[in-house]
C-alpha cells in the first residue's frame, strides 16, 4: 500500500489552530462515549430487555469487533481519505445503527447494529487521536483528550441512572447516545481533510529513520496494549475487591467516583507537562504508583486504604495512557502508524475483564493483582526498549530524554 498516492494538505499550520484541535477534541469525546459507558449501556439492556449476562455481554464483545477492526483497517486508509468527509459519514452510520438498537427489539438486529455502530465509532475516534498526532503540542492535546473522554464518561454516569434510563430505560440512553453522536455534526467544518505529517517528512531522513523508528513504534504499540490489559483488569476487579472487605456497596459506588476524578487529574497533569519530562521518567512514576495503588488494594481491609488505593490506580491511566500515545505519535514520522494506538488499547480492553475473570475464578484476587503488576512491568520493559531503539535513529525525538 505504500506506493498508493497520499493525499496531499496546505500546511500544518491549519492542524494547530484552536478551532482544528477544539474539532478533534470533540470528535474524540463522541467516538469514545459508547465505550466509556459500555459497562452502563449492558446492566441497562440486561434490565430493560431481559437479557442474560452471557447475552448481554456478547453485545459488548461485538461493539468491540466492530470498533477494533475499524481503527485497525485505517492504518491503509488514514492518509488517504478526506477526513471531514469520513467523519461525516460515520456519524450518519453510527447515528443510524444507534436508532435501530433502540426501535427493534429482535437480538439478532441488536447484534448486527452493534457491530456497525461500532465500526462508525472507531472511524472518529481513529481520525481524531490521528489529528491530534499531528499537531505540535501532542503530549498536551493527548492529556487533555483522555480527560475529556473520562470527564464526559464520568457525568453520565452520574446523571443518566436518576433520569433518562428511570424514565424511558434503555432506549432513552440510546437516543441520548444518538443526539451526542448528531451533536458533534457542528464541527465537521472545522476538521481539517486531512493530516500534513507525512508530507512534511524529508525523504532522505525518512529513509534513514524508517526502519529503525517503525520497530520502535511496534513496541511501544505493544507495551500500550499490555499496560492497558494491567490497567483495566485492575479497574474491571477494584469493585469487587471492595465488595469482598465488606464495605458498602453504595460507599463503594461513591469512591469509585472520586477514583474517576483522578483519571482526569492525572491526564490534565500531563497535558501540563507535555514533553518536559520526556517519556521514560513519566513511565516510571506512572508504574511505581500503580504498584503502589495495587499493593494498597490487596490490604484494602480499611475504607480510607481503598479509597487511596483506587484513586492510585486510576491516577496512573490518566497519567500514563497520554504519555504512552505522545511518545508513539512522536516517533511515527510518516504518521501511518499513531491509528494503530486505537485498536491497542482496543484489544486491552477487551481482553482484560476475561483474562482478569478466568484468574480470579481459578485463584482468586491476589493472582489478580499479581497479574496487573505483572502487566504493568513488561510494559515498563517494552517502552524502555522502544525508547533506546528510538535514540538510535536520526529522529527529532533524539533531543526528548530517554533511557540510558
Amino acid at each position: 500500500m505504500s506506493d498508493l498516492p497520499m493525499q496531499t494538505y496546505p500546511t500544518d499550520d491549519y492542524l494547530n489552530r484552536g478551532s482544528a484541535i477544539t474539532a478533534a477534541l470533540v470528535i474524540a469525546v463522541v467516538g469514545a462515549i459508547f465505550y466509556n459507558i459500555l459497562p452502563l449501556t449492558i446492566g441497562t439492556l440486561q434490565e430493560y430487555r431481559q437479557l442474560s449476562g452471557a447475552h448481554s455481554g456478547l453485545v459488548g464483545s461485538l461493539f468491540y469487533v466492530g470498533f477494533n477492526l475499524t481503527a485497525a483497517s485505517a492504518f491503509f486508509w488514514i492518509r488517504r481519505i478526506d477526513w471531514r468527509l469520513a467523519c461525516g459519514i460515520a456519524i450518519v452510520i453510527t447515528a443510524s445503527s444507534l436508532l435501530v438498537n433502540g426501535v427493534f427489539s429482535r437480538y439478532w438486529v441488536l447484534l448486527t447494529s452493534i457491530v456497525i455502530a461500532g465500526g462508525g465509532f472507531g472511524v472518529l475516534y481513529a481520525i481524531s487521536t490521528t489529528l491530534i498526532g499531528d499537531t505540535e503540542n501532542m503530549s498536551r492535546w493527548y492529556g487533555i483528550k483522555i480527560a475529556l473522554e473520562a470527564g464526559a464518561g464520568a457525568l453520565l454516569f452520574l446523571v443518566l441512572p436518576s433520569t433518562v434510563i428511570s424514565l424511558w430505560g434503555f432506549e432513552g440512553l440510546i437516543i441520548v447516545l444518538t443526539a451526542m453522536v448528531i451533536a458533534a455534526v457542528p464541527v465537521l467544518p472545522f476538521l481539517p481533510r486531512g493530516g500534513v505529517k507525512q508530507a512534511s517528512v524529508e525523504p532522505s531522513t525518512k529513509a534513514t529513520v524508517n526502519t529503525t523508528n517503525r520497530a520502535a513504534v511496534v513496541l511501544g504499540l505493544v507495551a500500550l496494549m499490555v499496560f492497558f490489559t494491567g490497567e483495566t483488569a485492575a479497574w474491571a476487579f477494584v469493585e469487587r475487591i471492595g465488595n469482598s472487605a465488606g464495605m458498602d456497596g453504595v460507599l463503594v459506588g461513591q469512591i469509585l467516583s472520586l477514583a474517576l476524578l483522578f483519571t482526569l487529574s492525572g491526564s490534565f497533569l500531563a497535558a501540563a507537562l507535555g514533553a518536559r519530562l520526556g517519556y521514560w521518567v513519566p513511565m516510571l512514576l506512572v508504574t511505581g504508583i500503580f504498584l503502589l495503588g495495587l499493593t494498597g488494594l490487596f490490604f484494602a481491609a480499611h475504607t480510607v486504604i481503598y479509597a487511596a488505593s483506587a484513586c492510585l490506580v486510576m491516577f496512573s491511566v490518566g497519567y500514563g495512557v497520554p504519555v504512552m500515545l505522545a511518545s508513539i505519535a512522536s516517533l511515527d514520522l510518516d504518521g501511518r502508524f499513531v491509528v494503530l494506538t486505537v485498536p491497542a488499547v482496543g484489544l486491552g480492553a477487551m481482553l482484560a475483564p476475561g483474562l482478569a475473570g478466568l484468574i480470579s475464578d481459578w485463584a482468586g484476587t491476589l493472582p489478580v493483582l499479581l497479574f496487573c503488576a505483572s502487566c504493568a512491568l513488561v510494559a515498563l520493559m517494552l517502552q524502555f526498549f522502544c525508547l533506546r531503539q528510538s535514540k538510535n535513529s536520526e529522529s527529532h525525538l533524539t533531543s526528548v530524554p530517554l533511557p540510558m
